[in-house]
């Protein structure tokens, strides 16, 4: 039986499309579990493109199409299982619409689009509800590989003290449960150990040096 480090890299290549000369701008992705700082970074990796003159859009996966539908709503506010397989299915449906209407016309025009999550949070997440690498790729592919991809890496416990802070009794089924936030970063760190374009950085830092790491790695594309 093959793990799932070798899951991965056996069916996550499948999933890019092949380089595209017309896409001139740069798609920047942060990722990590609720509570990690993805929203601060991702504010601040877009001002300071903008105060070199670039043009950002700033973005998430999924979008509110998608958690607006009654089965994620269910899951969100109720916290009841859902069938894993519908829920893909919306939020693959949700990702293509995105890529098509947000994304490529942005990056067509040379424009830096930073997402607030994309594919590799999917992975993670549908792995813990039950479905396998391969179907996960095979509804996800052909969708233009990130420029730059980070994982916001924060342990288990401290993840699960913010969102309670944060969230009180709304915390989401999958948040309820060390066992289930350690699962995803699990996925995540898989996905930053190999050649999947997610580097890892520690999340435990100031937010100052969470970013400046960042930006280090995104300065060479400038």
């Amino acid at each position: 039986m093959k793990t799932l480090e070798e899951e991965l890299a056996r069916y996550m290549p499948e999933v890019w499309s092949p380089p595209d000369e017309e896409l001139t701008g740069l798609l920047i992705v942060l990722c990590g579990f609720d509570g990690s700082g993805k929203s601060t970074q991702v504010g601040m990796l877009a001002k300071k493109f903008t105060t070199l003159g670039k043009e950002v859009v700033i973005t998430r996966q999924p979008t509110d199409w998608y958690r607006s539908q009654p089965a994620v709503q269910s899951l969100l506010r109720g916290g009841r299982k859902e069938d894993a397989l519908y829920l893909a299915l919306l939020a693959a449906t949700d990702r293509r619409a995105h890529i098509n209407q947000t994304i490529l016309p942005a990056l067509r025009q040379g424009t830096v689009v930073i997402s607030d999550r994309y594919l590799y949070s999917t992975f993670c997440y549908f792995l813990l509800r039950g479905l396998s690498v391969k179907r996960i790729a095979e509804l996800n592919r052909c969708i233009p590989r990130p420029s730059a991809a980070f994982y916001l890496d924060v342990p288990a416990e401290t993840l699960m003290d913010r969102i309670v802070q944060r969230d009180g009794g709304l915390v989401k089924r999958e948040e309820r449960s060390v066992e289930s936030i350690s699962s995803a970063i699990t996925t995540f760190r898989l996905l930053s150990s190999g050649e999947h374009s997610l580097t890892r950085v520690d999340g435990t830092r100031s937010i100052g040096q969470v970013h400046s790491e960042i930006w280090r790695n995104c300065n060479s594309y400038i």
